[in-house]
C-alpha cells in the first residue's frame, strides 16, 4: 500500500473517530456543566500538573521515538516496554508520596487521596505501551480510531452515570479510568504485539538521547501549561480555577479534534517521505495547510461569540467563562499551525530543536503567567494569548524552518492568509452581535459565513488555491470510494 492511500485512508478514520468523538465531549461538557459544581472541575485540576508532570515522565518519548526509527527490531520495542513500565513504577510511587504535598500547597486536604489514586491509570496505562507505538507505526490507524470511540463511550456512560447521582470530583476520575481500562482490554484483544522476557545487549541506536529530548520539551509544555493553575489555585481557590478550566477545556476540545488525529497520522507519513525533499514539502504544506483551513475559522468564530458559546455548551451560571474563554482563543488560533511545526521536529528526528523552541517558551510563559496573576484569570489568559502569538509562533517558525525541506518562508507565506481571514471573521461576528443575533443563530450564521471568507481570502493566493484544491480532492477521496493501487502518485 503507498503512502498517500494510507494517508487518505488514515485521515478517514480519523475524521469518523474525532466527528464521534466530539460528538460525545459535546454532550459530556453540556452534561456536566449542569451536573458538577464549579468546586467539582477546580479541585479536579488543582490535581492535574502533579499528575500530568508524572505522566510526562513516564512516556519519555519512547513513543516518538519508536515511531519515528526507520529500522526497528522487535527486541528493541521489547527492551523500550520494560524500560517505560519500570519508570511507570517509579511515577506511581512518586504520585502517592507527592499527594500531601499537593494538598499542603493548595491547603486542600481533598487532594490527597486524588493525587494518589492516579497511580492506578499510570500503572494500567503502561501496559499499553508496546501495542499503541506498534499499531502507530504501522499506520493502522483504523485500529486505533476504533479503540479511541470505544473508549470515549464508555468514558462517557460512566462519568455520567456516576455525576448523575453524586456531585463529586471523583465522577472525572472515574471517567478517566474507565477510558484506561477500556484501552488495555481493547489493544491486547486487538494487536498481537505481546512483550517478552527483556535481554541483555540490545542497542537501542540513539532512540534514548531522542526521546530524551522530547521527554525535556514535554515538560518545558508542562510548564508553560500548568503553571497557571498551580498560580489561580493557590491565590483564588478552587472556584476560580473552575471556571478558568472550563475556559481552557472548550479551547483545547475543538484543538485535539481536529490536530491530533491529523497529527497522529501526519508524523509517520513524514517520516517516511524523509529521502524525497519536494514529496515531503509537498505533504506537509497541504496537510498543515488543510489543518488551518478546517480549524481557524472555527475558533475565530468562538472567539468574537465567546459568550454565546458559554452560555450555550455550559449554561448561565458559568458566565465568568467568557471573558477568560475569549481571551484564551486568541492563543488558541495558532495551536493547529504550532501543531503542524511539531510535525517537522519529530519527523526529522529533531528533537534537539523541538527541546530548545519549548524551553525557551516555557520561560516567557511562566513569566507572563506571574504578572498576569494579579488580575485574576483573566490575567492569566491575556498574558497566554500574547505570549503565544508574539513569542512562541515567531520563535517556533524559526526554529522548525531554518533546516529541512520546509522553509521560513514557505511557513510564513501559508500562515498569513488564515490570520487575515481569522481577522475578518471575528469582525464579522462582532458585527452581527451589533445587529442583536445571538445564541444558536449567531453561532450558525458565523460559521456559514466564517467558511466562506476563509475560502474568499485563501482564492486570493496561489498557493491558497492549492490548498482549496487539496481539500477538495481531501473530501471527494475521503467521503468516496477507496482509491485503487494505480491511482497511487
Amino acid at each position: 500500500m503507498s503512502i498517500r492511500i494510507s494517508a487518505i485512508r488514515g485521515v478517514r478514520w480519523s475524521m469518523t473517530s474525532q466527528a464521534v468523538r466530539m460528538i460525545i465531549q459535546i454532550f459530556t461538557t453540556i452534561l456536566l456543566a449542569r451536573l458538577l459544581s464549579p468546586d467539582s472541575f477546580g479541585v479536579y485540576a488543582m490535581a492535574l500538573p502533579f499528575v500530568t508532570l508524572t505522566a510526562l515522565l513516564q512516556d519519555f518519548g519512547f513513543n516518538h521515538a519508536i515511531i519515528q526509527k526507520e529500522n526497528l527490531t522487535r527486541d528493541q520495542v521489547n527492551k523500550v516496554f520494560w524500560i517505560n513500565f519500570v519508570i511507570t513504577l517509579c511515577v506511581a510511587g512518586l504520585l502517592v508520596a507527592i499527594s500531601p504535598v499537593a494538598a499542603w500547597f493548595y491547603n486542600e486536604p481533598r487532594l490527597t487521596p486524588l493525587v494518589a489514586s492516579f497511580a492506578v491509570p499510570a500503572l494500567l496505562g503502561s501496559l499499553t505501551f508496546g501495542q499503541y507505538a506498534m499499531i502507530s507505526r504501522e499506520l493502522r490507524f483504523g485500529m486505533i480510531s476504533m479503540i479511541d470511540i470505544a473508549c470515549a463511550l464508555t468514558s462517557f456512560i460512566i462519568v455520567v452515570s456516576v455525576s448523575f447521582y453524586y456531585d463529586t470530583y471523583w465522577a472525572l476520575w472515574i471517567g478517566a479510568v474507565s477510558s484506561v481500562i477500556c484501552w488495555v482490554v481493547l489493544a491486547f484483544a486487538l494487536s498481537p504485539w505481546r512483550p517478552g522476557l527483556p535481554k541483555r545487549g540490545v542497542d537501542l541506536e540513539g532512540m534514548f538521547g531522542f526521546s530524551l529530548n522530547i521527554m525535556i520539551d514535554n515538560c518545558a509544555t508542562f510548564a508553560s501549561r500548568s503553571v497557571d493553575n498551580l498560580l489561580l489555585g493557590r491565590m483564588f481557590g478552587s472556584l476560580t480555577l473552575g471556571y478558568y478550566d472550563r475556559a481552557y477545556k472548550l479551547l483545547v476540545y475543538p484543538i485535539d479534534n481536529l490536530a491530533t488525529p491529523v497529527s497522529r497520522v501526519m508524523t509517520p507519513i513524514l517520516a517516511r517521505l524523509q529521502a524525497d525533499r519536494e514529496g515531503y514539502r509537498r505533504a506537509f504544506l497541504q496537510s498543515s495547510g488543510l489543518l488551518n483551513l478546517f480549524a481557524m475559522p472555527g475558533m475565530a468564530v468562538a472567539i468574537g461569540a465567546s459568550h454565546d458559546v458559554v452560555a450555550i455548551l455550559l449554561g448561565e451560571k458559568w458566565g465568568p467563562v467568557a471573558p477568560i474563554f475569549f481571551w484564551l482563543g486568541f492563543g488558541g488560533l495558532l495551536q493547529p499551525y504550532l501543531n503542524a511545526c511539531g510535525w517537522l521536529f519529530v519527523s526529522q528526528g529533531r528533537s534537539a530543536d523541538m527541546m530548545k523552541a519549548s524551553l525557551a517558551t516555557s520561560f516567557v510563559m511562566v513569566s507572563g503567567f506571574l504578572i498576569g496573576a494579579r488580575w485574576g484569570a483573566e490575567g492569566v489568559a491575556c498574558a497566554f494569548a500574547i505570549v503565544e502569538c508574539v513569542f512562541r509562533a515567531p520563535l517556533t517558525s524559526y526554529i522548525a524552518g531554518r533546516t529541512g525541506p520546509v522553509g521560513i518562508r514557505d511557513l510564513a507565506l501559508r500562515l498569513a492568509p488564515h490570520l487575515g481571514s481569522a481577522a475578518l471573521i471575528i469582525a464579522s461576528v462582532g458585527l452581527l452581535r451589533t445587529q442583536g443575533v445571538s445564541g444558536w443563530l449567531l453561532l450558525g450564521v458565523s460559521l456559514i459565513i466564517a467558511y466562506i471568507e476563509a475560502v474568499i481570502v485563501l482564492s486570493c493566493f496561489g498557493h491558497g488555491r492549492h490548498i482549496l484544491f487539496a481539500a477538495l480532492k481531501a473530501i471527494r477521496e475521503t467521503v468516496g470510494a477507496s482509491p485503487r493501487p494505480s491511482q497511487a502518485s
